[in-house]
C-alpha cells in the first residue's frame, strides 16, 4: 500500500513539536515547511524540510511536494493562508492541530502581551515576493472571499494576529478540519474562527502525553542510588515571554534562590526543566544545587521527582494525573489554565515572593481530588488510554474523515 505524503507547516526549530509525526515516519512520507528561508539551528527531524522563499507562489509548492494532507500548526500568516486557499482549490484537504493545552482565556492573554509590548503589530506584505505568494493563490472560486483576504493584511497591521484573525474569518484561511485534544481545548479555535459546535473537530486525547500514560499500572521508577530531587517545569526567561517580561530577573532570580534553599533543606537537589525558547537565555540560573535540564525522558524525570512545581506549562496536566498533586506559583497573570486546577483542587498555588517551606507541603485532600478527577481528565486529557497517536493515524488514513 502507498503511503500518504503530508505537508505538516509545523515549527521544526524544536524537537519535542514534532514528536507525534516522528512516531508515524514509517506510516507517512512526511515532509515539512515552515521558515522563509534555512535557519541556523541543528535540524531536528528526520523529514525533508523545504522554504517558502523557494516558491514563488503555493501551486509551485504544491506541484513540487505533491501533498495528499496537509496539517498546519496554524493557519495565521501570509503564506499560511495562501498554502490553505491553494490546497483547497486542488482539493487537498487541510487541518490545523496544536501541540500544547490552550488556556481558555488565550484571546485575552494575547491582548495583554500586546498591552506589554511582546507582540509587535506585523506590516502589511513586508516585500514583492510576499505580496506575489499570498495573492497568486486567489483563483475564480475564492470571489466570495475578495474582499476579505484584501483586507487582511490591513487588519493584521492595525490590530495585530489575533484581533485580525477574529474580525476577519474567510473560507480560504480555514481548514476543513481541526484536530484537538478536547472540546475544553477547543475554545480558542471557537472563538477566532466563529465557530459554534464540534462538526469541523476531531478530538483526539493528546498525542504528546501517550508516554504518560503508557505506563504500567504497577510502574515504580528505577531511581539507581539517584539523590532524591524537586522538580521545577519552568517558563522560558526570555523577553518575549508574558511571565519572565511581568516578573524580571531580578524576581525570578530571588525565587530560584529561595527554593533551591528550601529543596536543600529538605535534602532534595532542585532540576530546573528548562522550556525549550529558553534553553540558551542568560538568565537561567543556576547554583551548587542545582540542574538545569534540556533534553530529557520527561515522563522518568517526572516520575522519579519528590516533588513537582511548576507555573502555567502544559507539563502541569500529566503531572497532576500521575502524581495526584503539583504547586504552581503566582505570577500576577491572569491565566485561566492555572486557576482552573486551583480551582478544582488539583493544584495548590503560592506566591511567588514569600512562598514559606511549609507551604511547600500542603495537606492533599484525596477525596477531593477524587471528585475533582473526573472533571480534570474530560477538560485537560479526555482519554488517558495512550492512544491519541493512534487516532492521529486514522485521520491522517482519511479513515474517520
Amino acid at each position: 500500500m502507498m503511503r500518504k505524503n503530508i505537508l505538516l507547516n509545523w515549527d521544526s526549530s524544536r524537537a519535542d513539536m514534532l514528536e507525534p509525526f516522528v512516531k508515524l515516519k514509517d506510516d507517512f512520507n512526511f515532509s515539512v515547511i515552515w521558515f522563509k528561508s534555512k535557519q541556523k539551528h541543528k535540524k531536528t527531524h528526520p523529514f525533508p524540510e523545504y522554504y517558502f522563499g523557494d516558491y514563488k507562489t503555493p501551486y509551485r509548492l504544491l506541484k513540487e511536494l505533491k501533498p495528499e494532507v496537509i496539517v498546519s500548526f496554524g493557519i495565521h500568516s501570509f503564506p499560511q493562508i495562501a498554502l490553505n486557499t491553494a490546497a483547497k482549490n486542488k482539493g487537498i484537504p487541510t487541518f490545523t492541530m496544536h501541540h500544547g493545552v490552550f488556556s481558555s482565556n488565550i484571546v485575552a492573554i494575547t491582548k495583554m502581551r500586546q498591552d506589554m509590548g511582546i507582540v509587535k503589530k506585523r506590516k502589511p506584505l513586508s516585500s514583492l515576493s510576499s505580496f506575489y505568494f499570498y495573492f497568486s493563490a486567489l483563483r475564480w472560486a475564492n470571489r466570495k472571499d475578495l474582499f476579505s483576504y484584501l483586507r487582511f493584511p490591513f487588519l493584521l497591521n492595525r490590530y495585530g494576529a489575533v484581533e485580525a484573525l477574529k474580525k476577519c474569518v474567510f473560507r480560504a484561511r480555514l481548514p476543513d478540519h481541526y484536530i484537538q485534544l478536547s472540546p475544553h481545548n477547543s475554545v480558542f479555535y471557537k472563538e477566532l474562527d466563529h465557530l459554534n459546535c464540534d462538526e469541523k473537530f476531531f478530538f483526539i486525547g493528546h498525542p504528546w502525553f501517550d508516554n504518560f500514560f503508557s505506563l504500567p499500572q504497577d510502574y515504580s521508577p528505577n531511581l539507581k542510588n539517584e539523590p532524591p530531587y524537586w522538580l521545577l517545569i519552568d517558563f522560558p526567561n526570555i523577553e518575549t515571554n508574558i511571565g519572565f517580561k511581568k516578573i524580571g530577573f531580578g524576581r525570578k532570580k530571588n525565587f530560584y534562590i529561595r527554593l533551591s534553599a528550601f529543596a536543600k533543606k529538605n535534602g532534595c537537589r532542585l532540576k530546573i526543566k528548562l522550556h525549550p525558547s529558553g534553553f540558551d537565555s542568560p538568565y537561567n540560573y543556576k547554583d551548587e544545587n542545582i540542574d538545569l535540564i534540556k533534553e530529557t525522558d520527561i515522563v522518568s524525570l517526572i516520575q522519579k521527582a519528590d516533588k513537582c512545581l511548576g507555573f502555567y506549562s502544559t507539563l502541569l496536566f500529566p503531572i497532576v494525573y500521575l502524581k495526584k498533586h503539583c504547586i504552581v506559583f503566582d505570577l500576577g497573570i491572569d491565566i485561566a489554565n492555572q486557576q482552573e486546577l486551583v480551582d478544582l483542587g488539583v493544584v495548590t498555588k503560592l506566591d511567588l515572593d514569600s512562598f514559606t517551606e511549609e507551604q511547600l507541603f500542603p495537606p492533599v485532600n484525596t477525596k477531593k481530588y477524587e471528585k475533582a478527577s473526573a472533571e480534570f481528565i474530560r477538560r485537560y486529557l479526555y482519554y488517558t488510554d495512550g492512544k491519541a497517536t493512534e487516532r492521529l493515524k486514522k485521520i491522517l488514513s482519511g479513515e474517520t474523515v
